[in-house]
Formats: C-alpha cells, sequence, structure tokens
C-alpha cells in the first residue's frame, strides 16, 4: 500500500498563542510522520498553523484520528483537514 500527504489547517485558541501552538503539533506524537510545519497568515493578522503528515494508506480511519489528536492538543480551537494526496 502507498502513503498519504495529508495537510491539516489548525487554528490556535488564541492568536497570540500561535507560536505555542506551531510548537505543540510538533511535539505531538500522532500516528503520522510530521514532514512539514508553518506558520501561515491569511490575512488580517491572522495566523494559522499548517502542517503536512505522512500517513500510511492501510486504514480508511487514520485520518480521523490524527484530526482528533490536533484537536485535543490544549492550544488548538480546530484542526480540519486541507487536502491530501497519495505518495
Amino acid at each position: 500500500m502507498g502513503k498519504l500527504l495529508v495537510i491539516f489547517r489548525i487554528n490556535p485558541l488564541e492568536q497570540e498563542q500561535a507560536e505555542e501552538t506551531l510548537a505543540a503539533v510538533k511535539a505531538l506524537k500522532s500516528i503520522g510522520e510530521l514532514k512539514d510545519i508553518k506558520m501561515d497568515s491569511p490575512g488580517f493578522g491572522i495566523k494559522i498553523v499548517k502542517a503536512a503528515f505522512v500517513l500510511p494508506n492501510e486504514k480508511e480511519d487514520e485520518i480521523e484520528t490524527l484530526t482528533q489528536q490536533l484537536n485535543a492538543l490544549e492550544l488548538v480551537e480546530n484542526a480540519e483537514n486541507d487536502g491530501m494526496t497519495l505518495l
């Protein structure tokens, strides 16, 4: 089976804690391998974290599990799948 590259858009609970949110996502022990993470600013001073994870493409619920792990972080308001592709 192949692998999936899944990109998440992660909104910090407080905009002032965007850097801490990025660090918390980096420290997350998840089912996937963190490939890339960056701070993004879509406009008006809003900061979001974009993170790309590589997941095995063996089970259907792995994306949901990773989404739940990200949403369970204390500094995260919400995390959602922003895109994916097969590797």
